[in-house]
């Protein structure tokens, strides 16, 4: 009855989404291209230099290959960037073994085209096109499903836009806010890794997709926004707040669903999906399984899993930060502190049995995202 619900909630999160348009556009070109088994689309990250899935037209099934590999490691690929060319290959096999050819061919696929997509003169990542047959492709082809590549460059580019244009106007407001920007860009950087080592580690329990696994990443970065509206002595208080205190405090709430309001209205983009994610990131992070956290008083699977695991992730990196009236744990004895969590059914086991299971990760983002000394002054 769990899997069945979980299947459930992860269908609801992926209706309408990439896959299913890469899937729509996959049956058009089959009728020119019969070979055709599989569309995929690998986002170049500009910051890490990293390939990474996000969209797959086989992913409709709910069954997703989560990979990611830096790009100076494949130089098959490179060649196709600097000549801003398709290439053909015959037979997977031929190229050197990785975790993701190994998975395709597990699955069956022998041949593909690698398509570089660019934005204007900037590189975004690669169409894939496979198939179960050897040598299904070749350079005609390719020529003759043009205008449908076109069409999937138009869809990708589409829904990419939307995220970055929400990225782009959640960060300015944080811009506008001098004093929570600094207060919040190592918190944000570390909790969005906490919650890609969640979300990534639980994809095939929940049917995850690449694309929602993406999204989640970036918008837990924001999961706070409300708080730009918040006073900077509030902000800065240097002791334990007071009951008035902590209640305007969580007024961040509230304010942070009027802004992601305001900014998805804005972009015409209030009922999309990736709205939707970052809603319920900002709504209910501060939400309890037992109906003990705020604002709503959510109950286990009224709270989205969007939100149960960036609230593992916020309250780990809280626990394992100093502030300015505790000292910070230590990654074993944070992660005891969400086990008492968990036995008294506040937080989701999963979550906290991932980060369990990836300390030396955790050490890592702690050390590459260091916490400023908050007795150095005032944020």
């Amino acid at each position: 009855m769990e899997t069945t619900s979980r299947k459930a909630e992860a269908l609801g999160m992926c209706q309408h989404d990439l896959n299913h348009q890469l899937a729509e556009i996959q049956q058009r070109i089959k009728v020119q291209l019969p070979s055709l088994d599989k569309i995929s689309f690998a986002l170049y990250d500009t910051r890490e230099h990293l390939l990474r899935s996000y969209a797959d037209s086989s992913s409709t099934s709910l069954s997703t290959t989560h990979y990611e590999a830096p790009l100076c490691a494949l130089p098959y690929l490179k060649q196709c960037i600097e000549s801003r060319s398709p290439a053909c290959l015959s037979e997977i096999s031929s190229l050197r073994p990785s975790p993701h050819i190994t998975a395709l061919l597990a699955k069956g696929y022998h041949s593909s085209v690698a398509i570089p997509t660019f934005n204007g003169q900037v590189f975004r990542g690669f169409i894939f096109l496979n198939s179960h047959q050897a040598n299904a492709f070749n350079p005609a082809d390719i020529e003759q499903v043009k205008p449908y590549l076109q069409m999937l460059e138009s869809r990708i580019f589409f829904e990419y836009q939307i995220v970055q244009s929400i990225i782009e106007k959640a960060n300015t407001l944080v811009a506008r806010s001098p004093v929570y920007q600094r207060e919040s860009v190592s918190h944000k950087q570390r909790v969005s890794s906490y919650t890609n080592i969640i979300a990534l580690a639980l994809a095939d329990r929940y049917d995850f997709d690449d694309e929602f696994v993406e999204h989640l990443t970036l918008f837990s970065q924001f999961h706070d926004l409300g708080k730009v509206k918040i006073s900077p002595e509030l902000l800065c208080k240097q002791r334990s707040l007071t009951a008035d205190e902590t209640y305007a405090l969580r007024k961040h709430i509230s304010y942070g669903e009027e802004l992601v309001d305001d900014i998805t209205k804005e972009l015409n983009a209030a009922d999309h999906p990736s709205a939707q994610l970052l809603r319920e990131v900002v709504s209910c992070h501060y939400e309890f399984l037992d109906g003990s956290g705020y604002p709503r008083h959510l109950t286990r699977g009224a709270i989205p899993i969007s939100a149960r695991i960036v609230c593992v992730a916020n309250i780990f990196d809280a626990l394992t930060t100093h502030k300015p009236y505790k000292q910070a744990c230590s990654v074993p004895y944070a992660l005891l502190e969400l086990e008492k969590m968990v036995s008294d059914g506040k937080l989701d086991s999963d979550c906290v049995n991932v980060l369990r299971e990836h300390q030396h990760q955790l050490k890592a983002i702690i050390h590459r995202y260091p916490e400023r000394d908050p007795m150095d002054g005032c944020y």
